[in-house]
């Protein structure tokens, strides 16, 4: 009899553990030292993929998180395989904002030391430092993502990319 309320007791309380248990969310500083997964859709230089062909070739890497579809990721690199696999950091967000739809596009660099030829760390390091870079993103974006003249723009931290990529994670959930 003891032993069957001891068991009954423990069961309970692993029970109410698990229930009491809240979503588990990428923090900045795990996802910073982490990364996520992405696999290049097309490769810089190239229209592999790419619905619009009456433009310029994208000057970095289009990839997408694995699981994730409707994130679009810019990695900024050298032209990469399609389909290659890799680890990328956030380092940015740039949102296109019109009256008919909303884009964002997170900008990461490759986990990697030699794929990230820049050595882009941070939003400041990538604002700071690499104006061209982020002009070029900005340019190729608004050309090829909105065709309305009423468009916003906005640049943010690597802390909204990760937040926009933990929405949309816990959405398709």
């Amino acid at each position: 009899m003891r032993y069957r309320l001891l068991i009954i007791l423990i069961f309970n309380t692993l029970l109410l553990l698990q229930a009491c248990k809240e979503p588990q969310v990428s923090s900045t500083e795990a996802v910073l030292l982490s990364g996520y997964d992405v696999s290049v859709q097309t490769p810089a230089g190239s229209f592999e993929n790419l619905d619009l062909k009456n433009s310029l070739v994208p000057p970095f890497n289009i990839a997408q998180i694995r699981g994730l579809k409707d994130v679009q990721i810019i990695v900024i690199s050298e032209s990469l395989k399609e389909g290659r696999s890799l680890k990328v950091f956030p380092v940015g967000l740039l949102k296109i904002t019109s009256a008919q739809q909303n884009i964002d596009y997170v900008i990461a660099v490759p986990s990697d030391e030699k794929l990230n030829y820049l050595g882009i760390e941070s939003y400041g390091d990538l604002s700071l430092n690499h104006v061209v870079s982020k002009q070029m993103i900005e340019a190729w974006c608004k050309e090829n993502s909105i065709q309305d003249t009423s468009t916003s723009i906005r640049w943010m931290s690597e802390q909204s990319a990760i937040e926009i990529i933990s929405k949309r994670d816990q959405n398709k959930k």
